[in-house]
């Protein structure tokens, strides 16, 4: 999965697919207020396709590393 995610943050996806690949992130790792630091960093760039209530959902220090 982690050589999955370190392709993925170097690809330039669209807004939809970046969105759908967000989509079966969380599946694998659930909700996204869950999510440790260490995997909001992974994501770089992608944390642009989180949707708004994905992005509420996250608590301070997470949303500072977005």
């Amino acid at each position: 999965m982690t050589n999955a995610i370190d392709a993925f943050v170097k690809q330039d996806f669209s807004v939809p697919q970046g969105k759908a690949i967000i989509a079966k992130l969380k599946e694998e790792w659930k909700d996204v207020k869950s999510w440790g630091i260490p995997q909001l960093k992974k994501l770089g760039k992608r944390l642009k396709d989180f949707s708004v209530a994905d992005l509420k959902s996250l608590t301070r220090e997470q949303f500072q590393v977005c």
